[in-house]
This record gives structure tokens, sequence and C-alpha cells, in this order.
């Protein structure tokens, strides 16, 4: 029983890193989507206008759905749904941020 006491903190203690890690890393993406809509794609609006420029037009929605793809591929689905829910409602809402962005016209 000795042993066993010992070891099921240990055990708990690591399952609730793992969570406060997920939790963590949700958070960080979240942040990076954000600011991806938030001030990458208003930027490329103003500069993509011109010719030279044109093909920087996709760049802020490129960037979002490669990071987003590369995230659901190394995060197991199994863990930490949650959090994983989290991210995916989050790309969700920057994607239509950044979809709005680029349909506004500039005054």
């Amino acid at each position: 029983m000795a042993i066993h006491s010992r070891i099921l903190p240990d055990i708990l203690q690591s399952l609730w890193n793992v969570e406060e890690a997920n939790s963590e890393a949700a958070g960080m993406l979240a942040d990076l989507y954000r600011d991806i809509a938030k001030y990458l794609a208003p930027e490329v609006v103003h500069i993509s206008h011109s010719a030279d420029n044109a093909s920087l037009h996709d760049l802020p929605m490129q960037l979002l759905e490669f990071l987003h793809s590369m995230v659901l591929q190394m995060w197991p689905a199994s863990e930490a749904e949650k959090a994983r829910v989290a991210v995916i409602k989050a790309y969700e809402e920057r994607k239509g941020e950044i979809e709005t962005t680029f349909i506004q016209p500039l005054y």
C-alpha cells in the first residue's frame, strides 16, 4: 500500500500538468490566431492594393490555415478535447474575421 500511496499523487500531478499545459497551449494558439486576424490581415489589406504586392492578399488566411492544420495533426484528438475544441472555435472565429477584413471596402 505504501508504494501505491506514493505513486498515485505523482500520477495525478502529472495528469494535472498535462491538462494545464494543454490549456496554456490553447490560449497561446488563440492569441496567435487573434494576432493574425487583428494585426496582419488589416496590414496586408493596405499593402496588397498595389500591383506589386497583390500576392500578399492571401497570406493571412494561408498562414492561419497552415498553422491550424499543423496543430490538429500534432495534437492527438484523444488528448485535452476541451482545449482542442477551444482552439477550433478560435480558428473559426478568426477565419471569419479575416474573410470580413478582405470584403470590407477601404476608404
